[in-house]
């Protein structure tokens, strides 16, 4: 990110790309980020939605795995990656995406990895009995 840029040495202009605005951090850029706004109230229940402030991404995720669901944070977490994926996008090829089309993009994603788990653990029990089993297991079946 530009601040870890700029603790380097490397001169650059340390705002955020997308709102020009603030200085851009890790966690400006997937959290503090103004125009992520609408989309965090599209990712996260309304009753998780916590405004506190983190010192940094570290901490915010280390908060929202302790007080979200497991599918819920399933959802946090790709969510945030496609937002950074978007930002990277925006940054180094001048694509600018649309936030809330993270947010959709990630529910339709975990439902997808979802509906994929439970049909591979449907198989798996259909064919119980074509398991691998060592040489010791399958004699002591016969």
């Amino acid at each position: 990110m530009k601040l870890n840029l700029r603790r380097r040495g490397i001169n650059c202009d340390d705002k955020c790309p997308v709102c020009n605005n603030h200085k851009e951090s890790t966690l400006h850029a997937i959290w503090e980020c103004p125009k992520l706004k609408y989309a965090r109230r599209l990712w996260l229940p309304r009753s998780k939605l916590c405004m506190v402030h983190f010192p940094n991404a570290i901490d915010l995720f280390y908060f929202y795995s302790n007080l979200l669901s497991i599918d819920e944070l399933g959802i946090f977490c790709v969510t945030i990656w496609k937002v950074w994926g978007i930002r990277n996008e925006w940054v180094h090829k001048g694509k600018k995406g649309e936030v809330c089309e993270a947010v959709w993009w990630s529910r339709n994603y975990v439902d997808e990895l979802h509906r994929a788990r439970c049909k591979l653990s449907t198989d798996s029990r259909k064919n119980e009995g074509d398991r691998w089993r060592t040489t010791r297991a399958r004699k002591a079946e016969n």
